[in-house]
């Protein structure tokens, strides 16, 4: 049987799932882990910053001794209090649906 699509909600619980357990994750390593493509993962990440559930921050890439970049400029995803706090309110929803039967499985 084939596994149902992620809807909105699970997507971002994995995402705040993985961002717990490892820190400073860059842009492709979030894509690769948590299994989704960049274009969505830019929608994800524009609402879950903007609801301070995740935070970006721009790492500047070395610099040659001419002053031009050696390396490129990369973003890495760190979740933040009200994130941890977002993920533990909705595994006490994941389990009051779960006790009652109305879970989506």
């Amino acid at each position: 049987m084939l596994k149902q699509k992620r809807n909105k909600l699970e997507i971002i619980k994995d995402l705040l799932e993985f961002l717990l357990s490892n820190k400073d994750v860059s842009t492709t390593v979030l894509i690769a882990k948590i299994n989704l493509c960049r274009t969505r993962l830019d929608v994800h990440e524009k609402i879950l910053i903007r609801n301070r559930l995740i935070k970006l921050t721009i790492i500047e890439g070395k610099k040659k001794l001419s002053g031009k970049p050696k390396t490129r400029d990369h973003r890495v995803f760190n979740i933040t209090k009200r994130g941890k706090e977002y993920l533990e309110k909705y595994k006490e929803v994941e389990l009051f649906l779960e006790k009652y039967g109305l879970n989506e499985d």
